[in-house]
């Protein structure tokens, strides 16, 4: 997944895949259950999760995706705490995913905040794969079940006249 497509909308829970672009606005896709589709407007605070980097100890922050790249790791090993877990918990936690934090600038809200995206994220994750091999057998399975057809040649193209381009007058006053 591409943190780059996936963006956190001030006031509004969850996260939202950009689906169209314009000069003043965009179209954005909920990544959860429900798919619901929005028009964001300039004046909302948008922020791109491929952006967002924690404070850490020295001059260098650690990007979110090092983060969830950590988080991933450690799921897969032994389970990683919820958001709603004792804070201590989680504090601890964070030491591993996201090693040199800043603890006096990373609160435990923030920390609340990226396992729930990394949550959401998984479950978009899960959801995303299941659903590509299963739009690419249908047509694999159809090529195999059907016998091929012979296509009729295509008709070569017919060429258009060149026509001329004209002037116009200018408008006299």
């Amino acid at each position: 997944m591409d943190l780059k497509e996936i963006i956190s909308i001030s006031g509004r829970p969850g996260l939202y895949k950009v689906i169209a672009r314009s000069a003043k606005n965009f179209i954005v896709e909920s990544i959860e259950q429900d798919k619901t589709r929005l028009s964001v407007n300039a004046t909302q605070q948008v922020a791109i999760l491929d952006e967002i980097t924690v404070y850490t100890h020295t001059e260098e922050n650690i990007p979110l995706k090092t983060i969830f790249e950590n988080m991933e790791a450690r799921e897969k090993k032994s389970t990683i705490p919820s958001p709603k877990d004792n804070p201590v918990d989680i504090r601890e936690f964070f030491k591993f995913a996201a090693p040199g934090y800043d603890p006096d600038r990373v609160y435990i809200s923030d920390m609340k905040k990226m396992l729930k995206w990394f949550d959401i994220i998984s479950s978009f994750k899960k959801s995303e794969p299941a659903a590509a091999p299963s739009e690419a057998t249908p047509e694999a399975e159809s090529s195999e079940m059907t016998p091929e057809v012979e296509q009729p040649e295509t008709t070569p193209e017919v060429e258009q006249p060149e026509t001329k381009k004209v002037k116009a007058r200018p408008k006299k006053s």
